[in-house]
């Protein structure tokens, strides 16, 4: 398999990433079923990271964008947590990765940055459980469908809840995705969310994101 990552948080940015994830899912992979504008809340604590998504949920109502972000590195429990608390309250989770990835098999290269968001509001709109929890979204942050990630979320969540993983840092005003120098890093200054943060891990613990383990990740 011809694959090109950056970074432990790199996404596979050639066709074959996308090919492979598909023949993955097809071969038997079950993923996870699918207050005003301002600052970002950050939480943090000592409480099991799912329930302090669960209490967080219902501020999300009156924010203008109804957008929770669960932040964290690779194997800082993310998909962990959102997979419990689907459990608790009988909700769904989407596995972007995959999901997106199949559909846009479909989609010509040049076509798919003019679609994402399109496709994207559908398949989360097939979940029929509410709110819209997301994981493993790190195809987002493909450099080859020239995405500006966090604000594609924010639209998605702009009439109706929505919590995501999202696989990088937050340090109370800058929220990062990968290391500065790579393709494919990201970083906002004070972004409209509130952030939950799932926690750090020691980088000889984090490992490469290979299409294996955006399907898993936690």
């Amino acid at each position: 398999m011809n694959t090109q990552c950056l970074g432990v948080m790199s996404v596979c940015r050639t066709e074959d990433c996308i090919r492979t994830q598909v023949r993955v899912r097809r071969a038997g992979a079950a993923p996870a079923r699918s207050r005003r504008v301002g600052y970002p809340t950050l939480v943090n604590g000592h409480d099991s990271l799912w329930h302090r998504i669960d209490q967080q949920i219902p501020d999300l109502v009156s924010r203008y964008f109804r957008l929770l972000l669960v932040v964290g590195p690779p194997r800082s429990g993310k998909t962990t947590a959102l997979r419990h608390l689907a459990g608790e309250r009988s909700w769904s989770v989407v596995n972007v990765n995959l999901r997106l990835s199949e559909r846009l098999l479909a989609v010509t290269s040049r076509r798919r940055p003019l679609e994402v968001q399109r496709i994207l509001d559908e398949i989360v709109s097939e979940e029929g459980s509410y709110p819209k929890l997301l994981d493993n979204t790190e195809i987002l942050f493909n450099p080859a469908l020239q995405l500006d990630p966090l604000r594609l979320l924010q639209q998605l969540a702009r009439n109706q809840i929505v919590v995501a993983s999202w696989a990088g840092n937050f340090d109370g005003e800058r929220l990062t995705y990968s290391a500065f120098g790579h393709s494919e890093f990201k970083r906002y200054e004070n972004p409209d969310a509130l952030i939950v943060s799932a926690g750090s891990v020691p980088l000889s613990e984090q490992y490469p994101a290979t299409p294996a383990a955006m399907m898993d990740s936690v």
